[in-house]
């Protein structure tokens, strides 16, 4: 199979409501409520990519306070699976792509934890005949056995999905307290698959994302994570 690597491009516009930016100082970022970063992620038909930081921002705040992150990206997934029998043989072929993202905040997971933002596994089996390139009756008996007489070549069937789509997640973390508080996204990308006499294939790729940190709280919402 075709190797793919995965190239990192962050294209970023910052937007603050208190008006900093992730590469100020800490001691230099005023308080704000909300911070909103917005970009592109430029990751194209990867395979298998580890838990990689492409966004980051920072946000203030003056008293003991919850962090609610609102994440949102574009991800595409590929998949492919191709099926080759004959002879009443059974073939089965299956592929799997994801788009998983988690968020850290000064380098402690956000609740929920990881989840699969964009996620699809399919599989294809078939029980073909072949398709008949000759047939001789080798015993003079007037009838053609195909397992004996007949000389077959596999048939093949292939089912390939690629979809782009925009998929959101909350994530949270209580009681960050006072002070500047650095929100980290991070993104992988895992492939899988298996064929017996076929082929597979997966890709996964992340487009534009944006990206919301708000200062709240969350007394009486309860985290069961």
């Amino acid at each position: 199979m075709k190797a793919f690597a995965a190239s990192f491009v962050v294209l970023s516009l910052i937007v603050s409501f208190a008006g900093f930016t992730p590469s100020a100082r800490a001691e230099g970022v005023p308080a704000a409520k909300v911070a909103v970063r917005l970009g592109d992620v430029n990751i194209v038909n990867a395979k298998n990519v580890d838990f990689a930081t492409v966004a980051t921002t920072l946000i203030k705040g003056s008293s003991t306070a919850d962090l609610l992150v609102d994440i949102n990206l574009v991800c595409g997934l590929f998949t492919g699976t191709t099926v080759r029998t004959k002879d009443g043989v059974s073939d089965t072929s299956s592929a799997e792509a994801a788009v998983y993202a988690r968020v850290l905040i000064d380098g402690k997971m956000a609740a929920p934890g990881e989840i699969p933002l964009c996620k699809r596994s399919q599989t294809l089996s078939a029980t073909l005949q072949g398709i008949i390139s000759e047939c001789k009756d080798a015993n003079g008996d007037g009838t053609l056995t195909m397992a004996t007489e007949c000389t077959t070549t596999p048939e093949e069937i292939s089912l390939v999905l690629d979809t782009t789509s925009a998929h959101g997640f909350l994530w949270a973390m209580e009681n960050v307290g006072s002070g500047v508080h650095k929100v980290e996204l991070q993104v992988k990308v895992g492939t899988k698959g298996a064929a017996q006499l076929g082929s597979f294939s997966g890709y996964a790729s992340v487009g534009q994302t944006s990206f919301k940190v708000e200062r709240g709280n969350l007394k009486g919402n309860e985290l069961l994570f």
